[in-house]
């Protein structure tokens, strides 16, 4: 695997529930576990198509290196270009044991 495809910085993130110092409303927090290099895959057109109406159809996959400071869990999200993703699952990569794909749908 060619590491320098892993360009592009993701935080993965866990959702606390808290209180606005302000308002004193309840809102959700996203505090950051951790960061690192990711390789962002798109859906291709064909994926696209087979993946309508399932809960892949909005899905990203994010390939990182597997040795990280945390484990990387399904009751994350990731946070990437101020955009939130729900984890739906980790898997090893096929082509290199190093990385895993981190299999996500963004949060609407």
């Amino acid at each position: 695997m060619d590491f320098s495809r892993l360009n592009t910085r993701i935080t993965f993130v866990t959702r606390k529930n808290g209180k606005d110092p302000e308002t004193r409303e309840n809102i959700v927090i996203n505090e950051p576990l951790f960061s690192c290099w990711a390789e962002i895959r798109e859906q291709k057109l064909r994926e696209k198509l087979t993946t309508a109406g399932t809960f892949l159809e909005n899905s990203v996959t994010f390939i990182i290196r597997y040795q990280q400071v945390k484990k990387a869990t399904n009751n994350m999200h990731v946070l990437h270009d101020d955009e939130l993703y729900e984890i739906k699952d980790i898997l090893p990569n096929s082509q290199d044991k190093n990385l895993i794909n981190v299999f996500a749908e963004k949060v609407s």
